[in-house]
């Protein structure tokens, strides 16, 4: 068996320690980068030339009960940053704050700053008033997306191996990094399929809304009865008894879909009306042409159905799936277009009442085929599908084509 290489920062036994000596390590091969990071954490640098060193206080403190994982500090002994970071939610303690504190008093001017995974700066922070000023919070996902964004300095060949290593690391690290694209470098991950799903919805969300013109709601746990992490925007309770857009992320694409589901009642009926009605069917055809047109390059555009049962509330087992290739139902893109799959098609339609399925229509984001889907530039991607899908959600979902 090939051994597994280890990433250039994964040689520490506590993860803190490793991942705060990883992060000053780049930050001190990457100058401006470090500038502007302490600038956007408001933090102006001192006079004389800035250190770096994890663990061992630049000056041997009275105060030894506490120590920062990492300081930031100026030669001439005028300016100290302390660094305390968590690599889980919810895990500062405010007696060790404020040891950090007391310690770092003994420099000219001195900061604290606090680097965790939580979204929102920890209660604690508003139990510590007297010395709020001297205090700094940013959440991990936003350090790193900063960091992304600035990049590192291009003229330092070092400092930019040492950035691309770090991030690479950081991409194990789940709970600690933003969105920035689908990597599945050692294989598809079960774990960091579901991170990619909760870190999309929270970004896409708010455009979800504004697309389909629906006060959404999502499903507060991520859902994987399916067998790979997925995430429903629904306007009905329970999410099976509406029309909805979905996502989900499997080994080989992410999927982008609208989602007709199994207890959508009037909506089944429609669809069956459209199928049958010479005028509806057409008008249906031309939004699945224009799904296909519309797609993002390497995208495959689908319809299929899905029948499946559950053994648990949670736990899906699929029975059977059927998925048409749009340019195959329309006869497109050189496709040799036959009867039989419409055939198909309106047949299990009309007995939808019988067995317990439901219809997806939308795109296969191949990983290989469709290139943006490696960098944040997929958020751009998820949200165009999403808007090429809007008018045929309106049209399956309004009565008022009877």
């Amino acid at each position: 068996m090939q051994r597994k290489l280890r990433n250039l920062f994964d040689h520490y036994d506590k993860q803190e320690d490793h991942i705060t000596h990883a992060l000053l390590v780049v930050l001190d091969e990457n100058r401006n980068l470090l500038k502007r990071i302490l600038k956007k954490c408001d933090i102006k640098l001192g006079s004389g030339q800035i250190k770096l060193l994890t663990q061992i206080a630049p000056r041997k403190s009275r105060e030894q009960d506490t120590r920062p994982d990492g300081y930031i500090y100026s030669d001439d002994y005028s300016f100290c940053v302390g660094i305390e970071t968590k690599i889980a939610a919810n895990a500062l303690n405010r007696k060790q704050v404020l040891g950090h504190l007391k310690q770092l008093s003994e420099y000219d001017k001195s900061i604290l700053v606090l680097l965790t995974p939580d979204e929102r700066p920890p209660t604690l922070l508003s139990k510590t008033k007297k010395n709020r000023n001297r205090i700094r919070f940013i959440s991990w996902p936003d350090l790193l997306e900063a960091m992304i964004k600035i990049g590192p300095d291009r003229n330092q060949k070092v400092g930019e191996f040492l950035f691309t290593k770090f991030f690479t690391y950081m991409e194990r690290n789940y709970q600690m990094t933003p969105f920035t694209g689908f990597k599945f470098e050692d294989g598809y991950d079960l774990r960091l399929a579901t991170h990619y799903v909760k870190r999309v919805t929270s970004i896409i969300t708010p455009d979800i809304r504004k697309i389909f013109r629906k006060r959404f709601k999502t499903r507060p746990k991520i859902g994987s009865g399916s067998g790979y992490p997925w995430q429903a925007w629904y306007s009905a309770d329970p999410v099976q008894s509406s029309l909805h857009p979905g996502l989900s992320v499997q080994p080989h694409q992410v999927i982008s879909y609208i989602i007709l589901a199994n207890g959508c009642k009037k909506e089944w009926r429609l669809f069956r009306s459209i199928l049958r009605n010479p005028r509806l069917k057409r008008k249906f055809k031309s939004h699945l042409r224009d799904i296909y047109k519309k797609a993002p390059a390497g995208a495959e555009s689908v319809l299929s159905f899905r029948q499946r049962h559950y053994t648990t509330r949670s736990k899906a087992v699929h029975d059977a799936e059927t998925i048409l290739n749009i340019a195959v139902l329309l006869g497109i893109d050189k496709s040799k277009k036959n009867i039989i799959w419409w055939d198909v098609l309106e047949n299990i339609a009309a007995t939808k009442n019988r067995y317990n399925y439901q219809l997806e229509i939308g795109y296969n984001l191949k990983y290989g085929a469709v290139t943006d889907l490696n960098g944040p530039e997929a958020i751009k991607t998820l949200k165009k599908c999403y808007e090429n899908l809007q008018p045929i959600f309106n049209f399956m979902g309004c009565m008022s084509y009877l």
